[in-house]
């Protein structure tokens, strides 16, 4: 197979697509309550709405959960204290969830709980309501109030020049990020010529026809680092000063094993993607192989 396509195919220019950036936000104590209480209210509406579901057999429509949501308002007066729309929204990914589960063959949609935790919610825009402040480094939010945040000066200045669709709030290891989906132009790649077939397996996690060859990463030390922090956690009653301070070590370490996967992740995909214009991928279960 020749590793290069058709000149004559290609079509460039810049294009409006939607585009997720995302930012780390650093809320105070008073809004870290409100972003938990949203998150909690999120997983409480999600059980409630599956139970209906699962076993008094409710269709799901929005038009019959947004009724049954109504109903839990008037039941729970702390469901007042979340963002509308981020209410709203639960039901659209439990129908979308759904729906997924009968028509794709995805597993049926699953409650809530500590072992499977819900760590976000989403906030639709509606009337300029999500936007950044004039200093640029606090993003306003409705119920929340201006959350300082920090992210490049390329994705502030693209944030502010471009309309907000919505914004993610997830809390996960201790860290607080927001990821805004936003419309704005975007301008590909340089264009080339060449295409390139990809071999996965389990010692070596990538094989390019190229010659290009990933190994696996070293990640001995941040493993090391998580584990010995896990069991220090251990040894800690839950809840003392001292089982939170080891708690944040813990979720420190492990966060910087995560980025520094994630950063390795996006640079060989991008290498990939820029030298290449089309990409031969395996359909392979990596379970099964194992």
């Amino acid at each position: 197979m020749s590793s290069r396509i058709d000149e004559n195919n290609y079509h460039g220019g810049e294009q409006d697509v939607t585009e997720a950036v995302k930012i780390r936000l650093y809320p105070t104590d008073e809004q870290k309550k409100i972003i938990n209480q949203n998150i909690g209210n999120r997983g409480f509406i999600w059980n409630k709405m599956l139970v209906k579901i699962k076993y008094e057999k409710v269709k799901p429509t929005q038009k019959t959960l947004n009724n049954i949501l109504k109903e839990l308002k008037n039941e729970y007066s702390f469901l007042e204290k979340s963002e509308s729309s981020s209410r709203q929204q639960v039901y659209r990914d439990l129908i979308k969830a759904y729906n997924k589960h009968k028509k794709e063959g995805a597993g049926f949609p699953k409650f809530k709980s500590e072992k499977n935790p819900n760590i976000s919610f989403r906030i639709q825009a509606n009337n300029n309501n999500i936007h950044l402040n004039e200093r640029k480094n606090r993003i306003q939010m409705p119920t929340i109030g201006k959350i300082k945040f920090k992210t490049s000066k390329e994705y502030k200045q693209k944030i502010q020049e471009s309309q907000i669709n919505n914004i993610t709030i997830k809390h996960e290891n201790g860290i607080y990020t927001g990821i805004i989906n936003i419309n704005t132009n975007h301008i590909p790649l340089e264009h080339c010529f060449e295409a390139v077939g990809i071999d996965m397996g389990i010692r070596r996690p990538l094989t390019c026809s190229d010659g290009l060859k990933i190994e696996e990463f070293d990640l001995i030390r941040e493993e090391k680092n998580v584990k010995y922090y896990q069991r220090e956690m251990s040894k800690k009653q839950p809840g003392s000063k001292r089982y939170c301070m080891a708690q944040k070590r813990y979720w420190k370490a492990l966060n910087k094993k995560i980025n520094k996967k994630n950063d390795q992740y996006h640079k060989i995909t991008h290498h990939i993607v820029k030298n290449n214009q089309v990409i031969a991928l395996e359909t392979l279960k990596h379970k099964r192989m194992v």
